[in-house]
């Protein structure tokens, strides 16, 4: 073995410290092929009657085996990973299919027994894309591609918000959901937070056979404190722990889908770490639990009047959209492509359809002058839709809105297209979604344009 610098024994009797060093050393045999020992050197100093070091005492021990076991590890990490990402997209190509065609389905004029067939499967085609969502959610979060992004929010209408959306599914289930909003305002990451909340709801009345269940938030010293209650089925202490973890689930054995994967806590606990925050539980099984999610002190920063309008505007989708913007829709799937041009054509839009780059570009060769694209990222002959925004946006200027959409969650292809100028959509894209981010792209383009 080799060492570089002062030998580790040297360094702690001139310090008086414990010094551990790793180092390479290289087993017999030359060149490339010979095997990598890796070895890990420490040196204690053994003090004297005047409290000086005058021994140092050094061990060696051969660390090649955990050494060897990261590398085979990195490995695997990175092949499920690569796997992940592969399945993933795979599954996104009919899991969107499924879901537009059954909303178009649920549109015409078909008998009430088809219908109620329609809506299975379109609910099935949900839940489908439920689940790819977790494994979007793993990657994005593996890729550290989720950043949040503090600013003051209003946490009352937060709690507002939530509450309007699991009140029916409460009270469907025999459910009582009462909410007490905060009369604060929070420096946090609105939608981060209101995601690890819905989690926290869904899971409270999942579990809750007969009751209610208690939303509320309060103000414990610079801290904010959010509490979800429920008089559910409870968790055993011995498993407190463990719902954290990725794919575990309490009383599902059997794996039923209905369910989902065990995914939603792993990465609500992640998201709150992400806040600065911590998330605990408490229980007693058979009388209920409590999801609390505090974030850190400092977060509040001003006492609020609750009842305001909640972020955003929650009907901007529904819109009717002017009616004179053309859209180039590539998608190389016939049927996704149908199905997102019919859609686009019941919403007022021009639609004009390609299923490669080299169409597309054979139609702009033409007369067409699109005002927003619509394209797939993974298009033939290795093309990709960043690649055709490239080329139409040094056309018809850089401010042509781009609306990407995606089923590759790898790590790479999400920076790529993160990086990008354009809007993003992971499929299976929910039609309200879709026209929203279409419109609001047109929308942006018409503002930029009246700033200049």
């Amino acid at each position: 073995a080799r060492l570089t610098g002062l030998p580790p024994a040297a360094r702690a009797a001139d310090s008086g410290t414990a010094v551990v060093e790793q180092i390479i050393g290289i087993a017999d045999g030359d060149g490339a092929a010979a095997p990598t020992r890796w070895l890990r050197v420490s040196s204690h100093p053994v003090p004297g009657a005047d409290g000086r070091p005058e021994a140092v005492v050094s061990s060696v021990t051969d660390i090649s085996a955990i050494k060897s076991m990261e590398r085979d590890l990195n490995v695997a990490l990175d092949a499920k990973e690569r796997f992940m990402a592969a399945a993933s997209h795979d599954l996104r190509q009919p899991a969107q299919a499924l879901t537009l065609l059954s909303g178009l389905l649920l549109k015409e004029p078909i008998p009430e027994e088809a219908r109620r067939i329609a809506v299975q499967l379109r609910d099935t085609a949900a839940s489908l894309g439920g689940l790819l969502d977790c494994l979007l959610d793993i990657s994005k979060l593996e890729a550290g591609l989720v950043t949040p992004h503090a600013a003051p929010v209003e946490v009352g209408a937060i709690m507002e918000r939530l509450h309007g959306e699991f009140q029916a599914v409460a009270a469907s289930s025999g459910l009582t959901l009462r909410t007490v909003p905060a009369r604060l305002s929070a420096n946090t990451d609105g939608g981060l937070l209101e995601r690890v909340l819905r989690n926290l709801l869904t899971n409270a009345i999942r579990y809750t056979p007969l009751g209610r269940v208690l939303f509320g938030a309060r103000r414990r010293g610079g801290a904010l404190r959010f509490e979800v209650w429920d008089t559910g089925i409870g968790i055993p202490e011995n498993q407190l722990d463990r719902i954290f973890q990725d794919f575990y689930q309490i009383g599902n054995a059997a794996r039923d889908r209905w369910e989902g994967l065990g995914m939603g806590l792993s990465i609500a606990r992640r998201l709150v770490h992400m806040l600065g925050g911590t998330i605990e539980v408490t229980s007693v099984p058979g009388k209920g639990s409590c999801f609390a999610v505090t974030l850190p002190p400092g977060a509040v920063l001003e006492q609020r009047h609750c009842g305001g309008a909640p972020d955003g505007d929650s009907s901007s989708g529904n819109r009717e959209p002017d009616g004179d913007a053309t859209v180039l829709l590539v998608e190389d799937d016939a049927v996704i492509r149908m199905a997102l041009g019919l859609m686009l054509d019941g919403w007022g839009y021009r639609v004009t359809e390609a299923g490669s780059v080299a169409e597309a570009l054979e139609l702009v060769d033409g007369t067409l002058v699109p005002d927003l694209v619509l394209t797939d990222y993974r298009l033939p002959d290795g093309d990709t839709g960043l690649m055709l925004m490239d080329t139409l946006r040094r056309r018809f200027g850089p401010d042509l809105p781009g609306v990407l959409l995606t089923g590759d969650t790898s790590s790479d292809r999400l920076r790529e297209a993160a990086g990008a100028q354009c809007a993003l959509l992971h499929k299976p894209i929910q039609p309200d979604d879709l026209r929203r981010t279409v419109r609001t792209s047109l929308d942006q383009r018409d503002q930029e344009g009246e700033a200049m």
